[in-house]
């Protein structure tokens, strides 16, 4: 076991975007950003730039649990963020292993359905209630949430999953005059409201969202709190450029 730091260490399990705008390699950026020491295992390979993506060449289920062995088993990470995945199985298989080396782990998923350019990525291929309780909070937009629950009404399809665990439901897919994020505990809402942005349109927003609440929850942040601080450093990472690639 290494010598801890004076940061807590977070790690992503995600995709390598190129641009760095999203997947792993802007997971960690957020994470340094935010005050914590980040490690990232690659999911997946892209060819992409924040406005297509041409490519994704996929890890086995071994390859990823080899990248991941001397990090969980060397070094007292307590947070993890999950993002690219294949499929259910692959997101479940590589929990399981997590968890068979950190029972304590807190998992923050960023459900990946698909690119903004139409790039499939998690396939729903098995009952995600399954997966559901196994993590700490599910972070989907209003169009993932409702691939995820068939339900038309994101804040219903939120309130039904929050059974099954916390979620985060981002709001700027809805047509609210005012961009509210809420959270949602075991059918209790909580709500944060923020300004909307002209230049709002970030490539890896989700991505940088999820790894923002990860990175305070290993601070020690309650959900709640680490909640309110990652919609505040959103409006500063929406603002921070006038492209698609936000700045940290």
């Amino acid at each position: 076991m290494y010598p801890s730091l004076d940061k807590p260490y977070v790690l992503s399990i995600a995709g390598l975007d190129p641009t760095a705008g999203a997947g792993i390699l802007a997971d960690v950026k957020t994470f340094t950003a935010t005050g914590s020491y980040g490690f990232a295992v690659a999911t997946c390979l892209t060819a992409q730039t924040e406005d297509t993506c041409e490519h994704v060449q996929w890890f086995s289920v071994k390859e990823i649990t080899t990248q991941l062995k001397p990090l969980l088993e060397n070094y007292p990470i307590s947070v993890t963020k999950l993002g690219a995945l294949k499929d259910l199985a692959m997101a479940n298989a590589i929990v399981d292993y997590v968890l068979g080396i950190k029972p304590d782990m807190k998992f923050v998923l960023d459900p990946i359905l698909s690119t903004t350019s139409g790039k499939e990525f998690m396939k729903l291929n098995a009952d995600i209630k399954t997966l559901l309780s196994k993590i700490y909070v599910l972070t989907p937009n209003y169009p993932e949430i409702q691939m995820l629950t068939d339900d038309q009404n994101p804040l219903e399809a939120a309130m039904i999953l929050s059974m099954h665990t916390n979620v985060y439901l981002k709001g700027g897919h809805s047509n609210e005059e005012v961009l509210v994020d809420r959270l949602f505990v075991q059918g209790v809402m909580t709500e944060f409201p923020k300004e909307r942005h002209a230049n709002s349109k970030k490539h890896g927003s989700g991505c940088v969202l999820s790894s923002t609440i990860a990175s305070y929850l290993a601070q020690g942040n309650t959900l709640a709190g680490a909640s309110e601080k990652a919609s505040k450093y959103m409006c500063g990472f929406f603002s921070s450029s006038e492209t698609k690639l936000g700045i940290h």
